[in-house]
């Protein structure tokens, strides 16, 4: 999925900021996750969500990152995942509890 082929971004339902988007890619639904400024978990928290996604994808139900960009020029660092149908894990656990 190419990234400049991104449309219809909209704020992710369910998602606390408005810096987790939903979107369209090549005919795909897709999350795009923007990482702003230090206020986002640190200058590498790109890389560690990426990282805990593939760790994780062998055990549980995880979406597949299909971009990663680090911050460059004016622009944000991104992390581009396919969208899974359901709700958000920590949605899902703080309901049964």
């Amino acid at each position: 999925v190419d990234v400049e082929l991104l449309t219809s971004l909209e704020p992710l339902p369910g998602a606390r900021s408005g810096r987790t988007l939903l979107g369209t890619a090549a005919g795909t639904h897709v999350v795009a996750r923007l990482y702003v400024g230090p206020e986002d978990h640190g200058p590498a928290a790109h890389e560690v969500h990426a990282a805990l996604l593939a760790l994780l994808g062998g055990l549980l139900p995880v979406p597949q990152v299909l971009e990663l960009r680090g911050p460059r020029d004016d622009l944000p660092a991104l992390l581009l995942t396919e969208h899974l149908p359901g709700e958000p894990a920590d949605q899902a656990v703080r309901g049964r509890s």
